[in-house]
């Protein structure tokens, strides 16, 4: 079962829909413990993310599906931000929602 998925709203009526998920891990694992778990959750049909994380509250990891890359561990203080997931997302697939609205998690 995902840990957590962040969501943002492509437009003020839309539904929020799903960007990245996060899988927690215990601090004594390290942050790439949960990855593949992860991974294997955001291929699903029923999220299909393009930004999958796994963290230990300490670092995190990124598997961005979108470029294929898989990035070192780095500070949770370097998590990206609600707007940051957005364009992201945005540029990745190929569109431009309404600006007015703020993507909130």
């Amino acid at each position: 079962m995902v840990d957590y998925t962040l969501r943002i709203k492509a437009s003020p009526t839309a539904q929020p829909v799903a960007v990245a998920l996060i899988e927690a891990k215990a601090e004594s694992y390290p942050a790439t413990h949960g990855l593949q778990q992860a991974k294997l959750y955001a291929s699903t049909k029923r999220l299909n993310v393009p930004f999958v994380y796994s963290s230990n509250g300490h670092q995190f990891v990124e598997y961005d599906s979108l470029t294929g890359l898989t990035h070192a561990p780095r500070p949770i203080a370097e998590f990206p931000s609600p707007e940051e997931l957005r364009e992201r997302y945005e540029q990745g697939k190929g569109s431009r929602s309404n600006r007015k609205t703020q993507a909130h998690f």
